[in-house]
């Protein structure tokens, strides 16, 4: 072929790319009808499931101090599961993840937050994954292998309906059969479910901080009575930003996203809790040729962002994890990451072959049902791009893909360990009868998040606070890494000091396990947290400031050009502050105790005079006079 038919050749394809839509989907219009019917008959999504009124109205009305009302959160929470286990375990894993992946972003209940969609999901498809049916149940089918009058019970042969027929029946996917306005119901119910679990397990959280349960005959049924304080420090806690940045071990990795530098970086989706809407990520769509068609309304936005992840860095964060891992999973931790790292790889590079695939994984963000052994061959011939991407000294040839995928895969172990309240863990690969599987990228980061659960290490080894003083400083801290040496004699460790013109922000940081404990609302867990965490951090943070401000120059530093010293102190996580006090914040909304993401946030607002002549807590230095 000639270069002039091969430039030809490119240019249709590329045309072609242009083109493409994303196309309406064969559940669309069905859905927008049963869903119209569900409203015309009365049924309204905000209402609590009728199991919180059949609990609760045998529940003496009245306030309930904390010791007392934690065991009737608890017992209903268990009531709660019961429930969601006996539904769910009527249909298949298959079922509700392809019905619960085609439901925009919302959740039926009156708290409509984007973090309470996030952990209703996360709920949702814990108990999916712990209670569904392993097997093939009658709701789905493969659409080549019914006939029409079966999908949708038949719905989609009404004339109104062919398009959506059309695109049932164009190749073969997974369809919903025994599906109407019964079973509409029924998922929504179903959905009500984890929203009582989340409602629980916050109500359980809120009782962990001290206010009493009170339980009334109407209305929310059961609720705490915090006060003003307390609730706009839920409120701020709530409210601040959370970042991939970290696991529960409070191991820190580098995140900050270079544009230029890709090496170690994979996509890995979250759910589009805020909605953004899909024009904002155009650009990115027509990369891949692909634009937008149909009725705005039915695709205003996608339920998944796809946002880059250093997998790499957070390897080689959790690197001192790898001999527990292997003693607790037979299984080296280093191909799980590689393996892991070829999925995510593979996936972008099935969008550049096949774009039309980019609309699937940014609304669904899994693939299947596909036999396993193919999804053993993938992961072996992506096992090197792995590999290559994470910079591991291992050899392709010799890594146990079968093991790999047994670990990934959803087992009765594995459901076993499933704590629902917790919403997870969540596995990867998940069974569609006996012999097929769905991959599910979703829930990778939580995946992560957990990884190393219940793995000892030798806590000799300070390597978390050493990870996160090192993503904190960056090279750039105002003061020695090793000790400060006063001319006194006396010295002080310094983790970071970041200079803002007339002042210096001292950091404490903290590297301290979140356990489940904090999750659950364990008493003991919150108050160790914050004494832990919190009280320590700031303590040491001040008393540091105050040994350099009656010190400012010493054998190995000179700070006596700044004239305040701001403490701060530095988390993993966003710490929950148990105080409006003045003590704990540098201004309203704005907590002493920093994750390295706020840091950097705030050290950007600080560099304006006056931000900073508003801050509380600042620590006038001496001059060098009145010190010597």
């Amino acid at each position: 072929m000639g270069r002039r038919k091969i430039r030809q050749k490119k240019k249709n394809k590329n045309r072609a790319r242009k083109n493409l839509p994303i196309a309406l989907e064969y559940y669309q219009l069905p859905f927008m009808l049963l869903g119209a019917d569900l409203i015309r008959q009365g049924y309204e999504g905000s209402r609590p499931h009728p199991l919180r009124e059949s609990f609760w109205s045998l529940v003496p009305p009245g306030e309930y101090e904390p010791w007392r009302g934690r065991p009737l959160v608890q017992s209903y929470l268990g009531r709660v599961e019961q429930e969601l286990a006996s539904v769910m375990s009527r249909q298949s894993i298959a079922y509700w993840l392809h019905l619960y992946r085609r439901t925009g972003m919302g959740v039926t209940g009156r708290n409509n937050s984007p973090a309470t969609i996030y952990n209703v999901r996360a709920i949702f498809e814990a108990a999916v994954q712990k209670y569904g049916r392993r097997d093939i149940c009658t709701r789905v089918a493969i659409s080549t292998e019914v006939a029409p009058g079966e999908i949708f019970q038949g719905l989609l042969l009404s004339a109104e309906l062919s398009s959506s027929l059309a695109v049932a029946t164009a190749f073969p996917q997974l369809v919903l059969t025994e599906f109407g306005v019964n079973e509409m119901r029924e998922f929504y119910d179903t959905e009500k479910l984890a929203y009582e679990v989340w409602k629980s397990m916050a109500t359980l959280r809120m009782l962990g901080k001290g206010p009493s349960l009170v339980v009334d005959s109407g209305g929310e049924y059961f609720y705490d009575n915090r006060s003003e304080e307390l609730n706009a420090l839920v409120v701020s806690y709530d409210d601040r930003a959370r970042a991939l940045d970290s696991s529960a071990t409070g191991t820190v990795f580098q995140t900050n996203h270079v544009r230029e530098d890709n090496k170690g970086y994979v996509l890995v989706p979250i759910y589009n809790m805020t909605k953004v809407e899909a024009k904002h990520f155009e650009e990115w769509f027509k990369h891949f040729g692909i634009g937008f068609s149909g009725p705005a309304d039915l695709a205003p936005n996608t339920n998944f962002i796809w946002l880059p992840f250093n997998l790499k860095g957070y390897y080689f964060a959790h690197e001192p994890f790898s001999d527990g891992f292997e003693k607790k999973h037979g299984i080296p931790l280093s191909w799980v990451m590689a393996a892991i790292a070829g999925l995510f790889y593979r996936v972008l590079a099935m969008w550049q072959r096949v774009p039309g695939r980019v609309a699937h994984f940014w609304q669904r963000a899994y693939e299947g049902p596909t036999t396993l052994e193919s999804v053993v061959a993938e992961i072996r011939e992506w096992m090197p791009a792995g590999i290559e991407i994470l910079g591991l000294p291992l050899d392709a040839a010799e890594i146990d893909v079968e093991r790999i995928c047994r670990f990934l895969s959803l087992t009765d172990s594995t459901r076993e360990a499933i704590d629902v309240g917790l919403a997870g863990p969540h596995s990867m690969i998940l069974p569609f009868g006996s012999s097929r599987v769905f991959v599910d990228y979703a829930w990778c980061h939580r995946l992560l998040y957990n990884l190393f659960f219940g793995i000892k290490i030798d806590s000799r080894k300070d390597f978390k606070g050493v990870a996160l003083e090192k993503v904190v400083h960056q090279g750039k801290s105002k003061l020695p890494t090793q000790a400060c040496h006063s001319t006194d004699g006396s010295s002080r460790q310094i983790d970071a000091a970041f200079a803002l013109g007339d002042t210096l922000v001292i950091c404490e940081c903290k590297a301290v396990w979140r356990s489940f404990g904090v999750e659950k609302g364990d008493p003991a867990s919150i108050e160790y947290r914050n004494r832990e965490v919190v009280e320590r951090a700031l303590a040491e943070a001040d008393e540091k400031s105050r040994w350099l401000s009656h010190r400012p120059v010493g054998t190995n530093y000179d700070i006596s050009q700044y004239r305040y010293l701001i403490p701060v102190g530095i988390s993993p996580f966003v710490e929950y502050i148990p105080s409006l006090r003045a003590h704990y914040w540098l201004k309203d909304g704005l907590p002493r105790v920093l994750t390295p993401g706020e840091l950097s946030d705030f050290l950007s607002s600080a560099a304006d005079p006056e931000f900073r002549a508003g801050l509380s807590n600042r620590i006038q230095i001496r001059d060098v006079a009145s010190s010597a």
